[in-house]
């Protein structure tokens, strides 16, 4: 277990500055950030949080507006420096949410970690602050009084952002945990895929910080090509994110360009990598480890690894999906039944729950939710994941899907709950039901239904679309709309998605 402070961390981190100042550590599409650059940005950041945010106005974490710039790493020390928690607030998401994520943080302002060239819509100017370009301090601190690391902000049932809520001992023991599964070297360089808001992320960040491993900003993170070629140009060894992106290589035939690479790890998590795509990358790159994992947010992003092997490979060709690993003592795993009671028996389908350390503080001013969620097992706290899936007689564990309204697209969470009263509040409807269309390859796509609330009344598809994409985050908005006569309820009242979902796909078929 970790039991050295964010004192000692930020030690670490400082003491591999001082030893390798000219050393490059971030790559990012404007700059290449040594180390002296990151640590002399962090007091400007630190300094500039003292100013803004003063301790009789603190907020529950100091908000940063994140894209793709490698400064997010400094204004995150800078926060850790100025003994504060960070949340961070993607430049792609509507101006909408970002103020409410703000409102929900209890802070007025949000701190850029955007690079100069990336713009900031006209409503968020005024709430926009800076780091102290002038700034010559260079404080350290003595202790933290601080247990809250960061926030991330994910979807939720209310129509509003959820904050989870993960602590410096969660996000320590997850890093010193993937110790027993990643061989880090001197020589690696993180290809980061994913937003600075997104779990997965805060991977990247951590490993940089902590094992000094230099990192590559890809600006782009879908324009295959030129991931191909920032792969190859900026020597790549290693990348954690979700199975869409590592299928684009096998859909656009660009994975044998990855031959020539020092690429030797590729980690998928948050959602399912189709089984196709796996065999691809191991036919096609064999020089290749990759690597299946799993681990909600609320429980410090990664909490099981399985490393893939030929022992996989008769059920990847019939389609079926790797296991996602096994229990590790530091992050203790366990399935239980529709009573609560553990399951003991292998191939008995339950719901996973993670127990111990890895769970994180909770959510942020959603009592009812942390008492759905957080509980105690085994005389540890718990959280009941709400994935749904059984181990087998070697104890490895599977995921088949889900027992709420949360589905994964391409890696987000996305409540079905929050899209449907998002409609509800914004849209001139009676009722609406959002529910995922698989279209090829497992892709998938998130689809809502709605029903008017007058027969003879109609909405224009186009202009309800434009307004959800001020509302919600773009992975939230529904790719297609569709108006029924009746959303139609099951027995309990409650919205029938599948029989949404079969009367939409009939629509399709006449």
């Amino acid at each position: 277990m970790y039991k050295r402070n964010n004192e000692s961390f930020l030690k670490r981190v400082f003491k591999e500055a001082e030893n390798n100042p000219n050393q490059i550590i971030v790559k990012d599409k404007w700059h290449s950030w040594t180390w002296s650059d990151i640590i002399k940005t962090s007091y400007r950041f630190s300094e500039a949080i003292r100013n803004n945010y003063p301790l009789s106005q603190k907020p529950v974490a100091i908000p940063l507006l994140v894209g793709r710039s490698g400064k997010v790493i400094s204004a995150i020390l800078g926060c850790l420096i100025s003994e504060n928690a960070f949340a961070p607030l993607s430049i792609k998401h509507p101006s909408y949410r970002i103020k409410k994520s703000i409102e929900l943080l209890n802070a007025d302002h949000v701190l850029s970690a955007l690079d100069e060239s990336e713009s900031i819509s006209d409503d968020l100017k005024s709430m926009v602050v800076f780091e102290n370009e002038n700034s010559s301090s260079s404080t350290f601190p003595n202790n933290t009084k601080n247990e809250l690391l960061y926030v991330l902000f994910t979807s939720g049932s209310t129509g509003e952002p959820k904050g989870v809520l993960c602590s410096h001992l969660n996000i320590m023991n997850t890093i010193l945990w993937s110790e027993h599964y990643l061989d880090w070297k001197k020589t690696d360089i993180i290809g980061c895929a994913t937003q600075f808001s997104f779990d997965i992320s805060m991977f990247d960040v951590f490993s940089l910080m902590y094992h000094g491993i230099p990192m590559v900003i890809f600006p782009e993170p879908s324009n295959t090509k030129d991931v191909v070629k920032r792969i190859l140009s900026d020597n790549v060894t290693s990348i954690f994110s979700v199975p869409s992106f590592f299928s684009q290589f096998v859909t656009s035939n660009l994975i044998d360009e990855l031959s020539a690479s020092r690429l030797r790890r590729i980690i998928s998590g948050g959602d399912f990598f189709p089984p196709k795509h796996v065999s691809n990358w191991m036919k096609k790159m064999p020089q290749i480890s990759v690597y299946n994992v799993w681990g909600p947010t609320e429980t410090s992003m990664v909490n099981t690894m399985h490393k893939i092997t030929a022992d996989d490979l008769p059920k990847l060709k019939k389609g079926k999906h790797p296991p996602i690993g096994k229990q590790h003592s530091m992050m203790p795993l366990t399935l239980v039944d529709k009573t609560g009671k553990i399951i003991s028996e292998p191939n008995v389908v339950g719901e996973l729950v993670l127990l111990g350390v890895c769970v994180s503080m909770g959510y942020l001013n959603d009592d009812k939710e942390m008492k759905r969620r957080y509980t105690t097992k085994e005389n540890l706290r718990a959280f009941l994941t709400g994935d749904i899936g059984y181990f087998d007689e070697k104890e490895n564990f599977y995921v088949n899907g889900r027992s709420d309204t949360m589905v994964k697209i391409s890696g987000h969470r996305i409540d079905l709950n929050e899209v449907e009263n998002v409609v509800l509040q914004h849209l001139d409807v009676s009722s609406s039901a959002a529910f995922v269309q698989p279209i090829q390859d497992e892709y998938k796509e998130l689809w809502l239904a709605i029903e008017l609330k007058e027969s003879n009344s109609e909405i224009d598809i186009y202009s309800a679309k434009k307004l959800l994409r001020k509302i919600l985050p773009q992975y939230m908005v529904p790719k297609r709309l569709f108006v029924i006569p009746k959303i139609p309820l099951n027995i309990n009242r409650k919205v029938d998605r599948l029989q949404v979902k079969q009367i939409i796909n009939e629509k399709l078929l006449k």
